[in-house]
């Protein structure tokens, strides 16, 4: 055998992957699945499909929110193209609550403008807000999705879906595998396309989760103890609260269609959404946290009075505390968490809120002279 002949036949053995089963007669069944074989070889980082293979056009899912919850596993990876893939079809369609979405779809599948705008209205009916409108999404076939997100020479992984950030993309597959559904990597991966697009400062929200969840999740605390890990896509991704949140979102996504949410095997159950998750998801979603709200105080220190005076604070999420005064006299500030100081500043201090009540006292302490002072606090 020839070399060449033989780095073909390589490739081959390393591409068996799996994909739907379809009758002649019910095209659109889902749940029965077979191996086949695809004979492709790389060329210079491209994938080229025999000729011969053309008329075998695969036929992108019809989708059906009644499987987002069909996951043993939700495979993925990062992003590794520079620019969107090669020769795929599509464009932006009109969902059917008059709002927009971008999705292209692989030349491996047959050309049909009506299946990619019944995933478009697959989209429209997730909880979304005006993030949906940003979104880029790619349906690849699994092996294409796998070359995609991880790169030609990770072939051995199955990595089936990724979000970049950077980008607002997704890349999720356009068709079932025995692992996993095309609709339940497509909602995971804008569980993170919406995390992207919320703020849980001074945390990145992709890699924490929004305000709202991080919060009753207790994720700060939890990161503290070193119980989970934001951001690894590594070693400990069954630990990473990014991958939680985008999680929640897919189990919240599966509830709303009368289905109990399935067994947790993709992420560790110290991330299983509790009764307060699922509402504070939807409050992500809905009416996401968009930062610090600022309140002011008025006091005044007089000759023969108190030099301190204690003000009491209680925040509905983690995040940063801070307070500042100005006076005539001369000041300081304080935050003390219970009779613990734990800022202290000659004007202004500030503080990370992370668990517990979330409640600090603030003291402004005047150390010489008199006069009116105004208290402003920061608060999460």
């Amino acid at each position: 055998m020839s070399p060449e002949l033989g780095g073909i036949e390589k490739v081959r053995n390393y591409t068996w992957f799996l994909v739907q089963e379809r009758s002649p007669h019910r095209a659109e069944q889902k749940g029965r699945f077979g191996l086949v074989l695809a004979s492709v070889v790389c060329i210079g980082g491209a994938l080229v499909v025999p000729a011969s293979s053309a008329h075998a056009l695969r036929q992108l899912d019809r989708p059906d929110r009644a499987q987002i919850g069909a996951a043993m596993a939700i495979p993925e990876g990062s992003l590794r193209l520079a620019g969107p893939p090669v020769g795929f079809w599509g464009g932006e369609y009109t969902t059917s609550s008059n709002e927009r979405v971008t999705i292209y779809t692989s030349p491996s599948y047959a050309v049909d403008e009506a299946a990619n705008q019944r995933w478009a209205d697959f989209m429209g009916r997730l909880l979304h807000g005006s993030e949906l409108s940003r979104v880029t999404v790619y349906f690849a076939t699994p092996f294409e999705a796998n070359r995609i997100c991880l790169g030609a020479a990770d072939l051995v992984h199955d990595v089936l879906g990724c979000y970049d950030s950077s980008t607002s993309t997704i890349v999720a597959p356009g068709e079932d595998t025995t692992k996993v559904s095309a609709e339940s990597v497509l909602t995971h991966e804008y569980g993170h396309h919406i995390a992207a697009n919320r703020s849980n400062a001074p945390w990145r929200a992709l890699e924490w989760g929004a305000k709202h969840w991080a919060t009753a999740m207790n994720i700060c605390a939890l990161s503290r103890a070193h119980v989970v890990w934001p951001g690894d896509e590594s070693l400990l991704y069954r630990l990473n609260p990014g991958e939680g949140f985008a999680e929640t979102y897919r189990g919240f996504s599966e509830r709303t269609e009368g289905h109990h949410v399935g067994p947790w095997g993709v992420l560790d159950t110290v991330l299983y959404p509790g009764g307060d998750a699922v509402p504070a998801i939807v409050a992500d979603v809905l009416d996401p946290w968009t930062g610090n709200q600022t309140k002011s105080f008025h006091g005044r220190f007089t000759a023969h009075g108190p030099s301190v005076k204690t003000f009491t604070f209680k925040s509905r999420f983690d995040g940063t505390f801070s307070a500042s005064a100005t006076s005539h006299a001369r000041i300081r500030i304080a935050i003390l968490n219970w009779r613990t100081v734990v800022a202290r500043g000659r004007g202004s201090a500030r503080t990370t809120l992370c668990g517990g009540l979330r409640e600090r006292d603030v003291r402004v302490i005047r150390t010489r002279g008199n006069g009116s002072f105004t208290l402003t606090v920061s608060l999460p």
